[in-house]
């Protein structure tokens, strides 16, 4: 039977499987008994990276140990016993169909996602090191790659839309990491996630009877936020998985100077701020595990930071500031996932998830209108490993598909006032196909 790297079963005694099913019965009460909120950011932590991830919600955090690990859980890397080299490409596209409900009126809301996921991890060094530091990089780049740092988006914080779906997935996401097994059992890694976004800092607008003339000058920044892990497997069946993630953020501070030309001339100077992208810090805790050799069960729980999210919004200094960060009221969240891999064949391995998660913003009563529904994700996706018939390629080659689906559940937002009431669901589908290849 063919198994994934650092994922080889080994004979076991009785006492062992007896903690094997131990533990099995405790992730199931882990899952049942786990509180849920939401998750918001990258098309990554949305859906994953990879089709296995894409296949099991998620649950990764102790149960990767290929180049997908760099995002998940770098030190899972230091776990690649035989591969010099793990190389993988991947095609995306997501389907949201959102809409919000005004009772008389309906609005479809959702754009197509579609981009390449891409990354690697080996080790470096000889001798003494060899095997136990690696390095890893991954990316994440939509199509069309310029409209990821090119386009700017904010929102009208009273009109209502979606804050996971409508803003997040479009963002170019970079990660690499660096992990070292310290000893046979234990891993530890480093590294950084990257944000790249365009930011203006000077707009000029000019009205006048020949129309609107408009000039502003941009940068393009990076944000850095360190990422942390830890790998434990003190048996071969058993892993133990622990990662932190930073916050990353992309703010735009723009100097605007608005003329009026049309009687007279009127000038005047604005100063505007807003977030355009942003991931709240998070930590990820998890177990892989086989109960028995041909079956992976992995729980994974996440916190979020969510408190700290600052939404698309413009702020104008000047004038006083509107809609201040202390009306949004998000608040921070759990969720758990649970993922399983089963090998039908030593070739074909079929894999599985489920996650639940609940709103992060408060009831909307008020002038804003975000929408955060609770969710439910449900992954499956199939994994097959073949040789090349012609044998000019030394290694198996891996294809793998995955699909998850997301059905928002209905959320009613009962406005106060001549405000309107609305209900917002939806669904969004997300197909990942992955070509792999370890030298």
């Amino acid at each position: 039977m063919r198994y994934r790297t650092g994922e080889i079963p080994f004979h076991t005694s009785s006492r062992e499987q007896q903690l094997k099913w131990h533990l099995f019965a405790a992730t199931i009460l882990f899952f049942i008994a786990t509180p849920v909120h939401s998750v918001h950011a990258n098309i990554f932590a949305n859906f994953g990276f990879g089709s296995r991830g894409v296949a099991m919600g998620g649950a990764m955090v102790a149960s990767d140990s290929w180049y997908t690990a760099v995002y998940y859980n770098p030190a899972g890397m230091a776990y690649q016993e035989d591969v010099g080299l793990s190389v993988g490409v991947n095609y995306l596209n997501n389907f949201p169909k959102l809409n919000i409900d005004f009772g008389e009126e309906q609005i479809d809301r959702g754009e197509r996602d579609q981009g390449l996921a891409i990354g690697f991890s080996t080790p470096l060094g000889g001798g003494k090191i060899s095997k136990r530091i690696f390095i890893g990089f991954g990316a994440y780049l939509p199509y069309p790659f310029s409209r990821s740092v090119t386009e700017i988006r904010s929102f009208d914080p009273s009109n209502p839309y979606f804050i996971q779906y409508e803003n997040r997935n479009r963002s170019s996401f970079f990660t690499t990491a660096l992990s070292f097994r310290a000893w046979r059992d234990v891993a530890f890694s480093i590294g950084t996630e990257v944000l790249v976004r365009l930011n203006l800092t000077q707009a000029n607008i000019i009205m006048n009877d020949e129309g609107l003339k408009l000039g502003f000058d941009a940068l393009y920044p990076l944000d850095f936020a360190p990422t942390l892990g830890m790998a434990y497997r003190p048996r071969s069946w058993l892993t133990l998985g622990l990662a932190y993630h930073g916050k990353t953020m992309i703010q735009s501070d723009v100097d605007i100077s608005l003329s009026v030309i049309i009687l007279d001339e009127y000038l005047f100077p604005v100063r505007a701020s807003f977030v355009d992208a942003c991931r709240p810090q998070q930590i990820d805790a998890g177990i892989g595990f086989r109960p028995i050799p041909e079956l992976l069960l992995a729980p994974t729980l996440t916190w979020a930071d969510f408190s700290d999210y600052v939404p698309p919004v413009v702020v104008f200094e000047e004038m006083g500031g509107t809609f201040p960060t202390e009306a949004y009221h998000f608040q921070d969240y759990w969720i758990p996932r649970i993922g399983l891999e089963y090998f039908v064949l030593p070739t074909l391995a079929v894999r599985a998830g489920y996650f639940y998660r609940n709103s992060s913003v408060s009831a909307q009563t008020g002038e804003t209108s975000f929408i955060d529904c609770p969710t439910h994700g449900v992954g499956v996706g199939a994994g097959y490993n073949y040789n090349d018939p012609l044998g000019i390629i030394p290694w198996p080659v891996y294809l793998e598909l995955a699909y998850q689906a997301h059905v928002l559940e209905e959320t009613h937002a009962d406005k106060p006032g001549d405000s309107a009431d609305f209900w917002a669901k939806g669904t969004s589908h997300f197909l990942n196909v992955t070509l792999m290849y370890n030298f």
